[in-house]
């Protein structure tokens, strides 16, 4: 899965606001509503005046000003630009039940009814045998497959929507507004490089997704820009690589190769995003994802997968809150 920025409001000065000498207390030596003798008319003019510019005024701006805006800045975040500790700029509040049936409705029925098609061809193609059998069962594995490819496009959209629906920004929730059609679009061409390319072109794939995303989802009004480079996490990918084959050899390298990947991918794409000209950076180790993939992994594990949705969702809260 966040807080706004905070506002800085200065003190009432003594000088100022309702405290002596301004205000509604009595001036030394007069009455307070009363008439002079003795000067400290109520409502006069100043000097003594209550409602009188400075000196004496209580309503006035600084100095003694009771509601001017402290020095050296208005409303804006502190020096230094902070939005408070990891966590306190982006909540995730999915829940594991949410997305369970997220996925029930959206990936499993869709993809169930796209087989059930394959499977109708078949049995109806070996029921009838024969030319028209074998053509039966080749329109139906022809219908099923693209009736696959919608059931794809649909779950990844409607995947990508329950993440950013549940996704709290600067205390702003998210909206995704992108749809299936727009989505193949965007998408089509990248993913057929990275087969022909036999997955080179992976981060350049991943780039663009996030730069989709990014052009589709509204944060109370305004955008998510993204500035990563493909090449660095092309370098990244290769480093994994490394690690993990060479690492195979004691055993422990795909234990350490895989959290440490996550890591650098979750570093490379919030250090690499902004709203509105404030940049996110994320912060954490590679002990603490290590721990995090391990616990929601043995979720999963543990449940036969039944758990998956919760895992997933331990998984995002974690990334959420580790962002600054």
């Amino acid at each position: 899965m966040i807080e706004s920025n905070t506002s800085n409001m200065g003190p009432l000065q003594m000088a100022g606001g309702y405290g002596p000498p301004g205000g509604y207390g009595g001036p030394p030596g007069g009455g307070g509503y009363g008439g002079p003798p003795g000067g400290g008319g109520g409502f006069g003019a100043p000097p003594g005046g209550g409602f009188g510019a400075p000196p004496g005024g209580g309503f006035g701006g600084p100095p003694g000003g009771g509601f001017g805006p402290p020095q050296g800045g208005g409303f804006g975040p502190p020096q230094g630009g902070g939005f408070g500790p990891p966590g306190s700029r982006v909540v995730y509040q999915g829940t594991g039940g949410g997305l369970a049936v997220a996925m029930l409705v959206s990936v499993l029925l869709p993809m169930f009814g796209a087989y059930a098609i394959i499977g109708t061809g078949a049995f109806v193609g070996q029921s009838m045998r024969g030319d028209a059998g074998q053509a039966v069962s080749a329109i139906f594995s022809l219908v099923g497959l693209v009736a696959m490819v919608f059931a794809s496009l649909f779950a990844a959209n409607k995947m990508i929507g329950f993440y950013w629906d549940n996704l709290v920004v600067e205390g702003r929730r998210c909206q995704y507004r992108g749809t299936a059609g727009a989505l193949f679009k965007a998408m089509i061409l990248p993913y057929f490089l990275t087969i022909i390319t036999v997955g080179i072109y992976t981060p350049w794939l991943v780039k663009r997704m996030r730069e989709y995303v990014y052009e589709h989802v509204d944060v109370g009004g305004e955008r998510l820009q993204f500035s990563g480079n493909a090449g660095d996490l092309l370098v990244k990918f290769l480093i994994f690589l490394a690690i993990y084959l060479v690492g195979s050899i004691v055993v422990v390298g795909p234990f350490i190769a895989l959290p440490w990947f996550i890591n650098e991918l979750h570093k490379w794409t919030w250090d690499n995003t902004s709203l509105g000209g404030r940049p996110f950076r994320f912060e954490a180790t590679l002990v603490d994802t290590l721990v995090n993939m391990l616990l929601s992994g043995l979720m999963m594990l543990c449940t036969l997968y039944i758990g998956m949705p919760w895992g997933m969702v331990m998984q995002w809260d974690y990334e959420a809150k580790h962002v600054s």
